[in-house]
């Protein structure tokens, strides 16, 4: 009962500063995406400041961060849809690694349609958990990914969506 009280107010305390004025947002050194995150976590540009990577600051005892990550792709075929997108992605997730799929849904960003898995995996023996979202807008693929060990991703999951769905593509 301890623990699941404990784990209640980890969440609470997580939704008070999500909420509170300690989110600032990124965005895309091209415009066309930001995503809100807490203050403290770094923010890394990359591709010529096309895709975010942001890691986070958590205590954990491997102390090892969580990391989101937005990336984009270009030029597309024009027959290259959302549900394409999502499995060929999911498909080099499991495969890359070697994870297994928990579970699948669908999202909407902004009013953009999009689809998400969550996966489980190990590295050096640490269970991981990762969230993927795909989504297509302007005809440019969206990833936004989000991984942490898995402990942490249960504690912080509340906020990692939060952050993940305050994702605005332009």
């Amino acid at each position: 009962m301890r623990k699941y009280l404990f784990i209640a107010l980890v969440f609470s305390f997580h939704l008070f500063f999500a909420q509170d004025n300690n989110l600032i947002s990124s965005t895309s050194k091209d415009g066309k995406y930001s995503i809100k995150h807490m203050k403290n976590w770094n923010v890394v540009f990359q591709n010529d400041g096309k895709e975010i990577y942001i890691s986070v600051p958590l205590k954990n005892l491997e102390n090892i961060p969580a990391k989101i990550s937005v990336t984009k792709e270009e030029n597309l075929p024009k027959d290259f849809n959302m549900e394409m997108l999502a499995t060929r992605n999911t498909l080099l997730i499991t495969k890359f690694l070697k994870a297994s799929t928990i579970e699948v849904g669908d999202a909407i960003f902004n009013g953009i349609v999009a689809q998400w898995v969550t996966y489980a995996y190990e590295v050096n023996e640490t269970p991981f958990k990762g969230l993927s979202y795909f989504f297509i807008h302007n005809n440019i693929a969206y990833q936004l990914t989000i991984v942490s060990p898995e402990k942490e991703f249960m504690i912080n999951e509340v906020l990692f969506r939060q952050v993940a769905e305050s994702l605005t593509v332009k």
